[in-house]
């Protein structure tokens, strides 16, 4: 799920830069997908794009480039129109998220 070597490129190979990263994305990923969820379910568009936006750069950080491709969606297709189609992609960037976390915390 996520690309080690694209962090370690990314961040000069340094564990100190790598470790920041990686406990901000734990800290901060939960919370955002509970505001995009929020967000979707009392139809604020405008706020799911750029909840979206924020959240794809920080699954790009990691080289988590699927779950990003998922969240490029949600910035570029979401209306009132397609609430569930948006919902189902929330619940499952959120499971890959607990996912990734369990996979970072394990490093």
């Amino acid at each position: 799920m996520i690309d080690l070597n694209y962090l370690q490129i990314t961040f000069d190979n340094s564990p100190e830069m790598i470790k920041m990263v990686i406990d901000l994305f734990i800290n901060q990923t939960p919370g955002q997908i509970n505001d995009l969820k929020r967000e979707i379910l009392e139809l604020q568009t405008e706020q799911v794009k750029r909840i979206a936006h924020k959240l794809k750069s920080s699954f790009l950080t990691i080289g988590a480039k699927e779950v990003a491709q998922k969240l490029e969606f949600i910035e570029h297709n979401t209306d009132e129109n397609n609430q569930l189609e948006i919902k189902a992609l929330i619940e499952m960037i959120e499971e890959e998220n607990n996912q990734i976390i369990t996979q970072l915390q394990n490093l």
